[in-house]
């Protein structure tokens, strides 16, 4: 989790981790910037899922894992 808050700070997508839309945006705007916040949060998880599942696959099997 503190690794995606830092990278959220990162990119400037951190103001829908306060889960209140500030004062004089935009709903659209914020519709906008916590869809962005959510798909870096899922890919993320995606990426950090995948790697798992190759290292878990790799020293069950003693093989490399290649993505297709």
């Amino acid at each position: 989790k503190v690794q995606i808050d830092h990278y959220l700070y990162q990119k400037k997508l951190y103001q829908p981790l306060s889960r209140s839309k500030p004062e004089g945006m935009k709903d659209e705007d914020w519709v906008l910037l916590d869809r962005q916040a959510l798909g870096v949060i899922q890919l993320t998880l995606t990426c950090n899922d995948a790697f798992n599942i190759a290292k878990d696959h790799k020293r069950s099997y003693g093989g490399s894992f290649y993505y297709v």
